[in-house]
């Protein structure tokens, strides 16, 4: 996928430019559909969580048009638009 165009994002190293790229989300039981012209993307290449590739970060800019439930201890997530 090629970026759309680039952010300036700042961190405690400084200033870095980011990508960002247009994003389509789909919950597959609903079919219903969102989507975001730019959000920023970031390298996961070599992260794992529990022996899994990472593929997606959802950041704040995804879920403020969203709700998101987070049950910690049973291991769950509820995610709606």
């Amino acid at each position: 996928m090629s970026p759309v165009g680039t952010a300036t994002v700042g961190t405690a190293g400084g200033s870095h430019l980011q990508p960002v790229f247009p994003l389509k989300i789909t919950l597959p039981q609903s079919q219903m559909s969102i989507e975001y012209e730019q959000v920023m993307g970031a390298d996961l290449s070599g992260c794992q969580v529990m022996g899994q590739q990472l593929l997606l970060l959802i950041g704040r800019d995804v879920l403020e048009r969203m709700i998101l439930i987070y049950d910690g201890p049973g291991g769950q997530f509820t995610l709606a638009f």
